[in-house]
Parts: C-alpha cells; structure tokens; sequence
C-alpha cells in the first residue's frame, strides 16, 4: 500500500518483488496511486491493483512512513513499518528487506521494460513538484545543446513540465528531441530505450533509476540518504553545473 507520489511508490518496489520471491503461492495486490499501480501491474510487481482500502491483508508493507491509526484499523492483516536508518550505508531498501526478513537484494522488477539495445538516447528530467528542486532553464539547455549531434533528447513531462520541456526541445534540431506526455508505463518503456538520465528529485527520476539506467540525479534537499537511488545513478546536489553534470555523464 502507497500513499505516496510516483517516486515513494517506486521505491517500494523491491519489497514487494522480495516478497514475490519469498511466497510464490500469494496473491500481491497493490492498493494506492492508480498510475503507479498500473506500472506495477504491467511489470509483474503485482497481481492485481486496488485503489480502495477495506479488504483484510495477511502483511501490509510501508516502507517509507507510519501509517495513521485510522488507516491501520481499515486493515486486517498484520502491519509493519521497518525503522530505517538514514545515516546508514547500507541502502534503506536492502534495511527494509532486511527487517522483514528477506534476503537484501535489490530488484525493482521493471526489468522487462528496459530495452536489451538501448538507443544512444539521454532522458532529461526536468518537471518538478516544486521550485525549490528545480534548476536554471539556462542550464538545462547548456546541456541540451552540448549533447553530441549523434544523441538524441528525451523529455518525459507532466503538466506543469511540458512548457520547459518544449523549450529546451526547440533549441536542438527538432529531430533530435522528444517530448512526451504519456501514461506513466508508457514512459517507463520509452525510457527504458535511453541510455542515460540526467534529472531532478521527481518521480521519473526515481523511475529512470529503477529501470537500471545510468546518469545523474539532481538531488533538492538535505537528507538523501533516506531516498538515496545508489548505483549506477551519481548523485549531485542540485547546485551542481552544467560542467560537473557533463563530467559525470563522462560525454
């Protein structure tokens, strides 16, 4: 169960892949944000999705927060709520697994999304809930424009995105770049054609990490450590230069 945005439920997904894994016999129901429901669903993550509560559950699994005691109660099955340590090195979600006693293996399951031959493609991530994780436009199209004539641009987009992305789309060569507001399992596979990301602290982010591609996260706030994407993402603050993001992209 998510309560959460894109990116929060995402990063429940190894969880509820490790407990696949571990009890091949039951059914995994996803209960929460549709959009990330249907991902799941599409992936294999889940069996089935199912935005409303009230049905009894064997385990309920939140990773990231404590659910009220009015959320609990819709429940029947047993809660738990893995106590994460952000200091740790260990990545928060191998401590959940770890704590519910599955082996620590990181596996988001959209592995059937990514592309065997990736296409010489960078997504740029470059929408936001907030101003404050966002970075200059000026950046973003010093970026854009440095990209060798060989790669093309990927702009994955929600509404309040689309507008920059289609800027920094029309100062390269219109055929170079793609803009595409779509369903979010749509942009899941399209993004599972690029090579590498560069992108904000969003949920497409989280998304492009969990597909397995290399880049750059563009990190807003202190306190990463909690949400920390690992390898093979580097992750830079979000005052970082066009400059440090090139070398880090090794282009």
């Amino acid at each position: 169960m998510s309560n959460g945005g894109i990116g929060d439920g995402i990063l429940q997904f190894p969880v509820l892949m490790a407990l696949r894994k571990a009890h091949p016999g039951q059914s995994v129901v996803w209960a929460g944000r549709r959009d990330v429901g249907e991902l799941a669903l599409a992936a294999g993550v889940v069996d089935s999705c199912l935005p409303e509560a009230g049905m009894p559950y064997d385990l309920v699994v939140q990773p990231n927060s404590a659910l009220e005691a009015s959320q609990r109660a819709l429940y029947g099955g047993r809660f738990e709520a893995p106590a994460l340590d952000a200091a740790a090195a260990e990545p928060p979600a191998s401590q959940v697994l770890r704590q519910l006693g599955l082996p620590p293996t990181i596996d988001f399951g959209l592995g059937v999304l990514r592309a065997a031959q990736p296409d010489r493609t960078v997504a740029l991530i470059t929408g936001a809930s907030s101003p404050a994780k966002s970075w200059p436009e000026a950046w973003w199209m010093d970026l854009a424009t440095f990209l060798p004539p060989s790669c093309r641009l990927f702009l994955p987009c929600d509404r309040e995105g689309a507008a920059l992305a289609a800027r920094i789309a029309g100062a390269v060569a219109p055929v170079r770049a793609t803009v595409a507001r779509v369903s979010l399992v749509d942009q899941a596979r399209q993004l599972g054609q690029c090579c590498a990301y560069v992108g904000l602290e969003t949920g497409l982010t989280h998304l492009a990490h969990a597909l397995g591609l290399p880049g750059v996260f563009l990190w807003a706030f202190e306190g990463y450590q909690a949400y920390r994407p690992g390898a093979p993402a580097i992750v830079c603050s979000r005052v970082a230069t066009p400059t440090l993001v090139k070398i880090a992209l090794r282009l």
